[in-house]
């Protein structure tokens, strides 16, 4: 209340993508997140786009995932799937932002994120733990990261030798 008027803000928000987990597979890596703001369509892919260097632009189809009874304004959720020796083929380090498009070329896009902590708006994103991952020219180390805007990139790279003993 100011001045003894109720005062009232909004906004019109674009979709956010939420994302919730990471885990690796043999030749895959898995997102999985909740949408806000947009349906999951069966036109719906990823795209994965390169950060620091120009280079392919890769794109996987998205799965959402049905919650019975879920109420589509808790956010819809979905899952994509990373094939991570595409995002090393040339086995240099690579950084990459990953993107949703609910509604496939048409639709709005909107950048996986960490925005929503336990209590509301979370100011520090949990990192996800980093993982092994087997790649076209040996193990690669995949660093999930946010920006200080709180959007996830994924840095490649190879992954280092042991230390030799000795």
């Amino acid at each position: 209340m100011s001045g003894g008027r109720l005062s009232l803000r909004s906004w019109l928000r674009a979709p956010h993508a939420e994302t919730l987990g990471l885990s690796a597979g043999p030749g895959r890596l898995t997102v999985t997140g909740r949408l806000y703001g947009a349906a999951v369509t069966a036109h719906a892919y990823g795209e994965i786009r390169a950060v620091d260097a120009p280079g392919p632009l890769c794109r996987v189809p998205v799965t959402p995932t049905p919650e019975p009874g879920h109420p589509p304004t808790e956010g819809t959720p979905f899952t994509l799937t990373l094939p991570h020796p595409d995002l090393a083929a040339d086995g240099r380090p690579r950084t990459w932002s990953l993107w949703l498009r609910p509604a496939g070329a048409t639709g709005p896009e909107a950048r996986l994120a960490r925005l929503l902590g336990p209590g509301g708006v979370t100011t520090a994103p949990t990192p996800h733990p980093p993982l092994a991952l087997p790649g076209p020219r040996g193990p690669l180390h995949a660093a999930p990261l946010y920006t200080p805007g709180h959007d996830l990139t994924l840095r490649l790279s190879p992954a280092l030798p042991p230390p030799r003993r000795g």
